[in-house]
């Protein structure tokens, strides 16, 4: 629970940062994949 908690909850600014910028990336990726998704269809 302990880790879990860590993860949920970033507890310094670094940290914070740190998580935003994983958060960030995966958002990022999925977006490109849906963009790329809609504009080839046919490969789907």
């Amino acid at each position: 629970m302990g880790e879990l908690s860590f993860v949920l909850i970033p507890h310094s600014a670094v940290e914070r940062r740190i998580y935003m910028l994983i958060l960030g990336g995966i958002v990022l990726l999925m977006g490109v994949y849906l963009v790329y998704a809609l504009v080839h269809p046919e490969k789907f």
